[in-house]
């Protein structure tokens, strides 16, 4: 897959604050991207079963909320990085409230990039937003097509 000129984020978000915020955080980001939002599980694994891998609409990283009705964060996680599943290779960010040392053992267990817990402070949301933007969209490569 290469780079689109606004790459997709996918944004796995129930709260309605929280995504504003996520929103108004990404605004000025440095690294331009599209935003799109699954209100959960159900709406992310219907995104993401629709998405064609090779268009711009294939999000180049998700950020994942854990605590959310129905198929919750974890569940999806564990769904996005089956083996065998065309999502495996999908960069995931989970970013949620939870500090939980267990959640972080089980995320990373399951094959989760990265664990930040959601500052509350805007401004220490927005820095954070803009680091782990960039390094995952202008630092961090790609894998490769034919990894199994």
């Amino acid at each position: 897959m290469t780079r689109t000129a606004n790459p997709t984020v996918l944004v796995v978000e129930d709260s309605d604050d929280d995504f504003y915020a996520f929103e108004r955080a990404c605004s000025r980001s440095p690294v331009p991207i599209a935003l799109v939002r699954a209100r959960d599980g159900f709406e992310a694994r219907k995104y993401l079963g629709s998405a064609d891998h090779a268009s711009s609409q294939w999000p180049v990283l998700v950020f994942l909320d854990l605590n959310m009705p129905g198929i919750d964060g974890r569940a999806l996680l564990q769904e996005i990085k089956a083996e065998g599943s065309d999502s495996k290779r999908l960069r995931v960010v989970v970013y949620t409230t939870s500090d939980s040392p267990t959640d972080v053992e089980f995320c990373y267990s399951n094959y989760a990039n990265a664990f930040h817990t959601k500052p509350r402070d805007f401004r220490e949301m927005r820095a954070d937003l803009n680091e782990i933007l960039a390094y995952w969209l202008t630092k961090a490569d790609e894998p490769p097509g034919d990894l199994p």
